[in-house]
């Protein structure tokens, strides 16, 4: 758990500082961050349980 956090949380951060460096607003910018955050959650989690099941 606490590695699909860290991991969805740096993916956050940088797509953070690409929309704040492509001129977008602070709100834009944590929006998109905060949709990054938990579609790369989910998607880790689904892996996750989805390898795990198979058991590879």
């Amino acid at each position: 758990m606490p590695r699909r956090i860290v991991i969805s949380a740096v993916l956050a951060v940088v797509l953070l500082a690409l929309q704040l460096l492509a001129g977008n607003g602070i709100g834009a910018a944590l929006a998109s961050a905060v949709i990054g955050f938990v579609v790369a959650f989910v998607v880790l989690l689904l892996s996750d349980r989805w390898f795990t099941r198979r058991g590879r």
